[in-house]
């Protein structure tokens, strides 16, 4: 999946950054967006079997600000042909073609490891046939948060 146009202005090194973190994000947000979409309206806690299915990302918003520039990229895309994200009740997973490693715990925090990297989201919101997941991080060379949007393609 190509990053935001916004996000394309980066310098090659902190575009490589971000791609890796694209990625990572990208597969925490599915899980998010599978995990909100079967929690019970009784119980905020989301259930780990709520989020086992297949997804895919539908929207994608959210801003990064370059600490050294002030320069802030945003971005509110909807994607047509978004990437497919398998979660496993195993706690495995699949998104294009590459393996990963996922976990919930009781707080909705969905993380996500995948070649040595871990990223975490929260799932704002999910139900039958959707997922919502926040992703934020703040380093000393940027701030970054983006919300994701899935749609369930099937359950496990």
């Amino acid at each position: 999946m190509a990053l935001p146009k916004e996000m394309r202005t980066f310098t090659r090194s902190k575009k490589n950054t971000i791609m890796k973190a694209w990625k990572v994000l990208s597969l925490l947000a599915c899980v998010w967006t599978i995990c909100i979409g079967f929690a019970s309206c009784d119980d905020d806690e989301v259930d780990h079997r709520d989020v086992t299915g297949t997804w895919q990302m539908t929207h994608t918003m959210g801003y990064e600000i370059n600490a050294a520039t002030g320069e802030k990229s945003e971005w509110d895309t909807s994607i047509s042909h978004g990437t497919h994200i398998e979660l496993n009740a195993d706690g495995t997973g699949l998104s294009g073609g590459e393996p990963f490693i996922w976990r919930l715990d009781d707080k909705n925090t969905l993380t996500v490891s995948c070649d040595g990297e871990t990223s975490t989201g929260i799932i704002v919101s999910i139900n039958d046939s959707e997922m919502v997941v926040e992703s934020s991080e703040r380093t000393e060379d940027y701030t970054y948060y983006e919300e994701m949007t899935f749609h369930r393609l099937n359950t496990h």
